[in-house]
């Protein structure tokens, strides 16, 4: 967006940073992510151990208002439990 964000709401959960909602028709919702993704780098950059503040720091101030995220999706495995 113009405030140099990218659309999505992020928190720090026990697996890490994480997508808790999105803005409909802005780059993070037009790149494909949805809730509960979690965010494994930023450009590059582990968000293992980052504090939130320094993640949305970085997202703010990436060159071009371009951002590099490696994101691990939420896995949703349906069975019936039984062999």
């Amino acid at each position: 967006g113009p405030d140099g964000s990218i659309g999505a709401t992020l928190i720090l959960q026990f697996d890490g940073l994480t997508v808790s909602a999105l803005k409909d028709g802005i780059a993070a919702y037009e790149a494909g992510l949805k809730p509960n993704d979690l965010i494994m780098e930023i450009n590059g950059e582990s968000t293992r151990y980052m504090p939130l503040k320094r993640s949305i720091e970085i997202i703010k101030k990436s060159k071009d208002g371009q951002v590099d995220l490696t994101v691990r999706k939420e896995i949703i495995m349906w069975g019936n439990g039984g062999v």
